[in-house]
C-alpha cells in the first residue's frame, strides 16, 4: 500500500471529503466515536478508489498501451506515488478534459467499464464512446506534455 499512499495525499483526500460533507450537511456524528468512524469511512474509501484505478491500470498495462502506462507512470510512479499525489494529479487529469461527459467516461473506465458499456451508460452508441475515448486520450496527454508530464 505504501506504492499507492502518500500519508499527506490520504489526509488531504480525508479533510477535503469530510469538508464537503459538513458543508453539505450530511455529517450526523452524535458523539467523537461516531465522527472517528466517519473518518476511518472516507480513509477506506479513498484507499480503496485508488486500489481499483491502479489495479485497473495494471490490468490494462499488459496490453502494453503507451496511453495506460503513462497514466500510471503518472498518477502512481515506480518509485512510490507521483510528486504532487494522486488525488491532485487524478483531479488535475479530470479538469483537463472538456465535458462532463468526457470525465463520466474516464471514472467509468477507471473503474472497469468497458467503453461499450460506458457509452451505454452515458447515453452513447459504441462508436461515439470510441470517438469519444480517443480525443479524451489525446486531451489528458496534451495536457501532461503541457504542464512537465511524462
Amino acid at each position: 500500500m505504501r506504492r499507492l499512499v502518500d500519508s499527506q495525499d490520504l489526509l488531504s483526500t480525508i479533510a477535503r471529503r469530510l469538508c464537503q460533507r459538513v458543508q453539505a450537511n450530511r455529517v450526523v456524528a452524535a458523539d467523537s466515536r461516531q465522527l472517528w468512524a466517519l473518518v476511518f469511512r472516507i480513509g477506506d474509501d479513498a484507499l480503496i478508489d485508488r486500489v481499483r484505478i491502479v489495479s485497473r491500470l495494471r490490468a490494462l498495462e499488459a496490453a502494453d498501451s503507451p496511453f495506460v502506462q503513462m497514466l500510471r507512470a503518472r498518477l502512481v510512479g515506480d518509485d512510490g506515488p507521483g510528486g504532487r499525489g494522486f488525488e491532485h494529479e487524478m483531479a488535475a487529469m479530470l479538469e483537463s478534459l472538456p465535458t462532463d461527459i468526457d470525465r463520466e467516461l474516464l471514472v467509468l473506465w477507471l473503474h472497469g467499464a468497458s467503453l461499450a458499456d460506458a457509452g451505454e451508460q452515458l447515453g452513447l452508441t459504441p462508436a461515439a464512446a470510441r470517438k469519444r475515448w480517443q480525443r479524451l486520450r489525446e486531451s489528458i496527454r496534451d495536457h501532461w506534455k503541457e504542464n512537465g508530464g511524462p
